[in-house]
């Protein structure tokens, strides 16, 4: 009974120290809040050097995250922001779609009716340039406005 006893108490304390997440935190210096972004979730960092990198973060230590097999000091980073895909492939395709329409339409209309409605077409291509480029809408996390990065634990 002894021997179950400890080798049940080994197992939950291996579980319990193995079983903490990573999660990179963002404090802003001139209020109390902060945002929490778990490992594995898709960010868009900026760093000091001028390098841009998109994609899902590991930590590593206390002080690096990867991305892309790049790895990155935190104290390197200039702005941080979060890149949900799903957001990201809603926004692209709704402005490719919008726009193929727009400039289809103006194609059609100007050519049997009206030739004015070939202007049409340039809103269609600017809003097709905007979904090709993916706009990233949420918000920016810059060093320059106060925010500090840390790599914390959470259970």
């Amino acid at each position: 009974m002894k021997k179950l006893f400890l080798l049940t108490f080994s197992l939950l304390c291996t579980v319990t120290v193995t079983g903490q997440n990573k999660a990179l935190k963002i404090n802003s210096t001139s209020s109390s809040k902060e945002k929490i972004i778990k490992e594995n979730k898709r960010i868009k960092i900026k760093t000091i050097d001028g390098l841009q990198l998109k994609g899902r973060f590991k930590t590593v230590g206390e002080s690096f995250i990867i991305i892309d097999d790049v790895k990155v000091d935190l104290q390197h980073i200039r702005e941080l922001k979060r890149n949900p895909q799903l957001i990201s492939i809603i926004t692209t395709a709704s402005l490719v779609y919008l726009g193929t329409l727009t400039a289809g339409l103006g194609i059609l209309i100007g050519a049997l009716s009206d030739s004015t409605a070939f202007w049409l077409t340039l809103p269609g291509a600017a809003m097709i340039y905007l979904g090709l480029k993916s706009p990233n809408l949420s918000k920016k996390h810059s060093i320059k406005k106060g925010f500090k990065l840390e790599i914390i634990n959470i259970p």
